[in-house]
């Protein structure tokens, strides 16, 4: 593992994202429970359905870079598709600076 305390991958749990299971198996590794303190990165609607259906909060990675128009498309924040990411980065650095800027650094 050398970079990460705690790997999950879908071959470890029965139901695939945007059920939370594997999110569940991170944290029950990691020790943790469901808290909005903990960000999960991802690059799909199904990785911010599983982050926010699991109560933490979801950071979408636009890798893409798409603009404002598409990510509205794609979260429209409406009753049948009611989850939206917390935080859009299109940068690693971008996540950095919001993780230091959250924790006041």
């Amino acid at each position: 593992m050398g970079l990460f305390d705690v790997v999950a991958c879908g071959d470890d749990i029965v139901r695939r994202k945007p059920a939370p299971d594997i999110l569940a198996r991170a944290l029950e590794e990691l020790g943790a429970i469901p808290d909005p303190g903990i960000w999960y990165a991802g690059d799909s609607t199904t990785d911010t359905i599983s982050a926010k259906v699991h109560g933490i909060t979801s950071v979408f990675y636009n890798g893409a870079h798409w603009d404002q128009a598409w990510l509205d498309k794609i979260f429209p924040g409406t009753p049948e598709h009611p989850y939206k990411p917390d935080a859009v980065v299109e940068r690693l650095h971008d996540l950095v600076d919001l993780a230091r800027s959250c924790l006041n650094l």
